[in-house]
């Protein structure tokens, strides 16, 4: 009779602080992750010595002092420079590197090939004058960028599509239009990329009553779709046949008794459905075509709600530190790896932890501790931020099959 997997966590410790700031990506040999101010660094998912793949090209410090650099406090100074946004495919790992953590910053975006330790820069704004997101899927990404022009009041800057294969350096610019036009693609709502697909945020001008709608943009044909019907929709992930946005109350203010929520989008079937995570969550996550889930950057908790698209059932992800706010974390294949950050600390710097398991389905590695008891929801049920709980099982439709 053979019994369930011993399923281990692997752990790295990091003396710093971890936040909503954490980004996480992985292949099938390391964890990545960006640590302190300016440091991209790695940590064998089989377990060994954490080494930095690269530092800010901003950030001039020597590390010879440092132990480790990657898991010690280097500079809590909050405008030091930063590598974030970590985005990946099964081979490439998108990041930008900051001058400062800020909106507007001279910046540049790098693609880092896991396999070989190719890194090559794909977007570089000297002048702090540019906006952009960017997504990435095979040897493809997809960078909306707007690119402001202080000399040309007509126009005031440049909304621009590109695609660029990684491999081989090609590009194509699939729009570039005036911000001052009756839309143009925001950046700062995100971009999701697809084999087929890209999906856009398209947002109007204040002339044609503004707000935004998300766009399907057909990679093979360039025909495009609008798939939302509300005016405040942004941040769209997309995997496989699934499409998912962040949309704000109708009134835009956002709170405890009208939070944001989601809406599920199947492409082939045009099915859609609205789910309310917990109030605090961010913009939703899709992996694997498979995987649709959320990070709670309000009130973090040591769980998180995680959907299997393939069944439609609802999961509860638990950690085994009950006392720690579980911030990003991310499932691709057969792994799942978080980040954790300590509620309080002796020395005003809180610790914080990346943990992993991998080695089995997602929902089997997802429920290795039990769920908090019912009585841990009572004591929460009385908070503020914790009344917007309206998830449930889900029941898809089937794609219909192909006309012959």
């Amino acid at each position: 009779m053979t019994g369930a997997p011993q399923i281990e966590t692997q752990e790295l410790f990091i003396h710093n602080t971890v936040s909503s700031a954490t980004s996480l990506a992985f292949d099938d040999r390391y964890l990545y992750f960006n640590s302190n101010a300016g440091l991209l660094c790695r940590t064998p998912l089989a377990g060994g010595d954490t080494e930095i793949v690269m530092t800010n090209e901003y950030w001039q410090i020597d590390l010879t002092p440092f132990f480790s650099p990657c898991t010690t406090t280097l500079n809590a100074d909050p405008f030091s420079p930063a590598i974030f946004r970590l985005k990946q495919s099964e081979e490439w790992l998108l990041f930008v590197s900051r001058a400062m953590p800020s909106l507007y910053s001279p910046h540049t975006v790098y693609a880092y090939h896991m396999p070989t330790g190719m890194l090559k820069a794909i977007l570089r704004d000297q002048d702090d004058s540019s906006l952009d997101a960017y997504a990435v899927v095979g040897d493809w990404a997809v960078l909306v960028i707007l690119d402001f022009l202080e000399g040309d009041p007509n126009c005031q800057g440049n909304s621009i599509v590109t695609m660029i294969n990684l491999a081989t350096d090609e590009r194509q610019e699939l729009y570039r239009g005036c911000i001052r036009d009756a839309f143009y693609y925001d950046p700062f709502a995100g971009v999701a990329l697809t084999e087929a697909w890209i999906a856009l945020v398209r947002r109007y001008s204040d002339a044609l009553g503004g707000g935004s709608e998300i766009v399907l943009w057909n990679r093979q044909t360039n025909a495009q779709q609008v798939i939302s019907s509300d005016d405040y929709s942004r941040f769209p992930a997309m995997s496989g046949d699934w499409v998912a946005w962040l949309v704000a109350p109708e009134n835009h203010e956002i709170g405890p008794d009208s939070p944001e929520y989601t809406v599920l989008h199947q492409i082939s079937t045009g099915w859609q459905q609205q789910l309310y995570p917990a109030y605090g969550t961010d913009e939703p996550h899709l992996t694997d075509g498979r995987w649709l889930y959320w990070r709670k950057l309000a009130n973090p908790e040591p769980w998180q709600s995680v959907y299997d698209l393939s069944t439609g059932r609802l999961y509860t992800f638990t950690t085994d530190s009950p006392t720690f706010s579980l911030y990003s974390w991310e499932i691709r294949g057969n792994t799942i790896a978080w980040s954790l950050h300590e509620m309080k600390s002796e020395d005003g710097i809180p610790d914080g932890y990346l943990r992993w398991r991998k080695g089995a389905d997602p929902t089997v590695l997802m429920t290795v501790n039990p769920p908090p008891p019912p009585t841990w929801w009572q004591l929460k049920s009385g908070e503020p931020g914790y009344r917007a709980y309206g998830l449930e099982n889900l029941e898809i439709p089937s794609p219909s099959p192909p006309e012959p």
